[in-house]
């Protein structure tokens, strides 16, 4: 029984759903405003758990190989259903959410908050395949980065949109700040991430870093120092804002153990691994996040 949740918890991306929301409410904590309305969140939970199922609930191709693609199949009825009510939960709370919060912001804003999830409507291809051919998770290198972008965006720039609509400059330097540092995260989990994926990539020779130079130099050349250059860019930025010190340390922990994190994929690791540790640095950076915010 307990398996069975755990496996349903991250398996089904509902973890995925609790790490977006996680981070959005870093986001306003960290700007100081008031959280949003259930709604909102109820929204970005159901649409991110929905997103993150289409390409195995469309696939034909999936593997008992994979745990995680051999759960989907015995559970595919199932979350078939209750995919359905994903959509319609996202549908209802969006517009319960705008219909209180009317929204008319400028041009540039509309573009900027548009290419979010214009990107991710093209990473797997399936919504409009004819329509859009475009394929990003096919682009090898490109894609953590736009992951990165995607995720950042979302949890960082639809905050501050939806606070002040109406300002044509609401873009700031805490903004930049605050984008720069969730997109290289995510960007660095994506790179990681694709190390599961390895053989399938290889074999649909897909050009991914560790496809392109294996595993050893993808930590240790690629990973390792994107994360520490990285990470002394945000520390000379938080200085230079004025951020007090001891919230930068305390928002060095995540990068720490992501550092610690690349080191352990050296031997190989289940996909839960992935799903749980990995990708539960997402939930470990939101609470250090809002504790470094919040504590004093």
């Amino acid at each position: 029984m307990l398996k069975n949740c755990f496996n349903t918890f991250f398996f089904g991306n509902f973890f995925y759903g609790l790490c977006v929301v996680m981070l959005s409410i870093e986001t306003r904590i960290q700007y100081k405003w008031p959280l949003q309305s259930i709604s909102w969140y109820v929204l970005i939970y159901c649409s991110t758990v929905a997103f993150y199922r289409f390409a195995y609930l469309n696939s034909s191709n999936l593997t008992q190989e994979n745990d995680r693609a051999a759960w989907f199949q015995q559970n595919k009825l199932s979350i078939q259903q209750n995919q359905w009510l994903l959509i319609a939960s996202s549908v209802v709370a969006a517009a319960i959410y705008f219909w209180h919060h009317l929204i008319i912001p400028d041009i540039p804003t509309i573009l900027v908050a548009a290419s979010f999830p214009f990107i991710a409507v093209l990473y797997y291809s399936v919504f409009f395949p004819k329509l859009i051919p475009i394929h990003i998770r096919h682009t090898g290198w490109l894609k953590p980065f736009l992951i990165g972008y995607v995720w950042a965006g979302i949890v960082t720039s639809f905050p501050l949109i939806l606070n002040q609509p109406t300002q044509t400059n609401i873009f700031t330097a805490l903004h930049g700040f605050l984008l720069f540092k969730n997109w290289l995260f995510v960007s660095v989990l994506a790179i990681l991430f694709d190390i599961k994926d390895y053989t399938a990539d290889n074999n649909l020779e897909l050009k991914t870093f560790v496809v392109r130079f294996g595993l050893s130099k993808t930590i240790f050349l690629i990973v390792l120092p994107i994360t520490i250059i990285g990470w002394v860019l945000i520390a000379l930025i938080a200085t230079r804002l004025g951020i007090p010190l001891f919230r930068v340390l305390i928002n060095a922990i995540p990068f720490v153990l992501l550092i610690i994190a690349a080191l352990s994929l050296l031997q190989r690791k289940p996909i839960l691994y992935y799903l749980a540790v990995i990708d539960g640095l997402l939930l470990v950076k939101a609470i250090c996040g809002i504790i470094a915010f919040t504590i004093i």
